[in-house]
């Protein structure tokens, strides 16, 4: 709608931290709805605060101490919420409508990662002459494979004849240009798209008190496990 103002997210203050501004109408009617469920969630209300305020930073820590937890807890219970099933759907559900609207679909990152970890440097060198293309004329897959670039132009003083008082007359003329490119990791491209294939996992291991290894993600046993008794 032409000439709408910034639309806030329900129930917020404007420059509060959870007032989000919704720029488009469709986006606005979406992030609505979003919102509407939150409250209807059967979360508690410190835990619904959580999940508005998690997504303006997406720090579990900060997000637990704006809902009202203490310092001394925001970290261990701000990394609980996020493993709570109602708040991981809603907070999926919020990235997933974030991703569609700004374009970024699974597919569209997918093809972006596989275009980092498979990039030929040779794209980027005219085949003739050896010599870096310009950006704008690389092939659009080692465009993407690129983090960074600089282009510096080289100078050079030369004399181009005599001067009104008859000394050298000089000029500075360009003799050159330095293009520096900085790529995206290649390994880290490659161990992204692996685990997304599901052909790389990570263990994750603690060492208590007597040498005890406990595996992330198993259900971790106390001294008092021989009587059968056991910790979550």
């Amino acid at each position: 709608m032409p000439g709408r103002g910034p639309t806030f997210a329900p129930g917020t203050r404007r420059g509060s931290a959870a007032a989000v501004i919704v720029c488009g109408e469709a986006e606005a009617e979406a992030r609505a709805a979003w919102y509407r469920k939150v409250e209807g969630s059967p979360l508690t209300a410190r835990q619904r605060r959580f999940v508005i305020e998690y997504i303006v930073d997406v720090s579990a820590t900060q997000a637990a101490l704006r809902a009202g937890y203490s310092e001394r807890t925001a970290a261990r219970l701000g990394s609980r919420l996020l493993r709570n099933p109602d708040i991981a759907a809603l907070l999926a559900e919020h990235a997933h409508q974030v991703a569609s609207i700004r374009g970024l679909e699974v597919k569209r990152i997918e093809e972006e990662l596989a275009h980092s970890a498979l990039f030929d440097p040779i794209d980027i060198f005219d085949p003739e002459t050896g010599a870096m293309l310009p950006l704008r004329e690389r092939p659009e897959r080692a465009r993407r494979a690129v983090a960074g670039y600089e282009e510096e132009a080289l100078f050079e003083t030369v004399v181009t004849g005599v001067g009104p008082r008859g000394g050298e007359k000089k000029q500075r003329v360009q003799v050159g240009v330095i293009r520096k490119v900085r790529w995206t990791s290649k390994v880290e491209a490659l161990r992204l798209a692996l685990q997304r294939l599901g052909a790389l996992t990570e263990k994750h291991e603690i060492v208590g008190p007597q040498s005890v290894v406990v595996n992330i993600g198993v259900r971790r046993k106390t001294a008092a496990a021989s009587s059968g008794k056991s910790t979550p």
